[in-house]
C-alpha cells in the first residue's frame, strides 16, 4: 500500500478507522515527545503530554482544516497541552519530577536526551552544557520557547511554525531572532 498522507490518515480517523490514528502516532509519538521534554524539561510529565496529545487529535479531528498541513496543526495541540499541563503541574497538580524520582520511576539525574556512548569527561561537558541551554530555554516566554524548539530541534520551517502558533512568517520571525538573542545573553552570563 502507498504511504498515506498525514491529512489522509485523519480524513480516515474521522470515518471511524483507527488504525489511522495508530500510523500517526507511530509517525510523530518521538517527535512530540522530544518537543515536550524540551519544553517542559521533564521526562515523565513529557510522556503524558504525548498522550494527551494524540488523544487530542482523536477527539477534535474534525476541528482540522483539511486544506491545511497536518503537523503544524498537531505541534499546535503539543504546544498548547505542554502549556495546560507544566501550568499545572507548577500548581502542585501534577506530581513533582523528585517525587516521580522518589517513587522509582526515574533514576536521580536521568536525562533522556543523554548519549549512553560518551566518556565521563565529554558527559560532564555535555551535561553542563545542555542544562544550561535547558535553563536559558525556561528562561525564554512560551512563544520563544515554542518556536526556538519548533525551528531548531523539529526542524519545521517558518511557515509551519507560523501555522502552529496561528501567527504570520514575519511574527516568527521576529520571535526567533529575539529568541536567539535572549540565549545568546542567557548562556554568555
Amino acid at each position: 500500500m502507498p504511504s498515506q498522507t498525514d491529512e489522509h490518515l485523519l480524513q480516515l480517523l474521522l470515518q471511524g478507522d483507527e488504525n489511522a490514528l495508530r500510523l500517526l502516532v507511530d509517525r510523530y509519538a518521538s517527535s512530540i515527545y522530544r518537543f515536550a521534554v524540551r519544553f517542559s524539561n521533564d521526562a515523565a510529565l513529557a510522556e503524558d503530554i504525548s498522550q494527551e496529545v494524540f488523544l487530542r487529535v482523536y477527539r477534535y479531528a474534525f476541528r482540522f482544516d483539511p486544506s491545511q498541513p497536518f503537523r503544524p496543526w498537531l505541534f499546535s495541540i503539543a504546544r498548547n497541552v505542554s502549556m495546560d499541563m507544566l501550568r499545572a503541574a507548577r500548581a502542585g497538580r501534577l506530581e513533582s519530577l523528585n517525587e516521580r524520582e522518589e517513587a522509582g520511576f526515574l533514576t536521580p539525574g536521568q536525562n533522556p536526551l543523554e548519549s549512553t556512548d560518551p566518556t565521563p569527561e565529554d558527559r560532564v561537558i555535555s551535561q553542563e552544557s545542555e542544562q544550561a541551554v535547558k535553563t536559558a530555554l525556561r528562561a525564554l516566554n512560551e512563544n520563544q520557547r515554542t518556536a526556538i524548539i519548533l525551528k531548531y530541534f523539529e526542524q519545521m520551517t517558518v511557515r509551519e511554525i507560523a501555522d502552529a502558533l496561528s501567527t504570520t512568517e514575519s511574527a516568527v520571525e521576529s520571535l526567533l531572532v529575539r529568541a536567539k538573542l535572549n540565549l545568546a545573553k542567557l548562556l554568555s552570563v
